[in-house]
């Protein structure tokens, strides 16, 4: 009784043993190896996904300007930041910049330093501010502080420009034409509107 007990069981041990290794033979062939499937990676949300929500760019500014009765009356130059918010089509754009401006008045060319925060939104027309054509409107609010009274006017702006990368996405050369012109009188007591032209490089954190 023993031994028939102990044989039916080394029957069903057998067979037990002998359907994993056909299962085993199946699922993995003798003689080949395994392929693991690769992941390939999957392409980016959308134009601009892979920058950061910010850039940085430090820039340099040339230009004239003028009343609207009378050719050009004064140069000026500007050095400042600007701080670009967004990665998509429409980004917010605030600074700051420090101009020097030559005014003549009364026949006699003067000095006039101001300094400037503005505030605009850019339309990037590719999608990507790294690499893009751009027009841009908004306002700058300037202010110059002498011994006795500090003035404050504000600035309409439009302006458009493009942005070039520089052998990495995360950089580029920028290069812009604003024109600008007063909204409020209180600095020169003129109408005064003109042209400028800026340079400067874009980082993007």
């Amino acid at each position: 009784m023993k031994s028939k007990f102990v044989s039916v069981a080394l029957s069903a041990l057998a067979v037990l043993l002998g359907g994993s290794l056909a299962n085993a033979q199946e699922m993995v062939p003798i003689g080949q190896v395994p392929v693991v499937q690769q992941v390939q990676p999957q392409p980016s949300a959308g134009p601009g996904y892979g920058l950061g929500t910010m850039r940085i760019t430090p820039f340099y500014g040339s230009g004239t300007f003028g009343t609207g009765s009378s050719d050009s009356i004064g140069d000026s130059t500007s050095l400042g930041m600007w701080f670009d918010i967004g990665r998509s089509y429409l980004t917010f754009q605030t600074g700051f910049s420090y101009d020097n401006n030559t005014v003549e008045v009364a026949g006699r060319d003067a000095n006039l330093n101001t300094w400037g925060v503005p505030m605009t939104m850019k339309i990037n027309f590719s999608g990507q501010p790294n690499k893009t054509i751009y027009a841009k409107g908004g306002v700058n609010f300037i202010t110059e502080a002498n011994d006795l009274f500090t003035y404050t006017d504000t600035v309409g702006i439009l302006g458009a420009g493009a942005t070039i990368p520089l052998g990495s996405e995360r950089t580029a050369l920028l290069l812009e034409a604003d024109y600008a012109a007063l909204l409020t009188r209180e600095i020169v007591g003129e109408e005064l509107s003109g042209w400028k032209f800026f340079g400067g490089i874009s980082f993007s954190l």
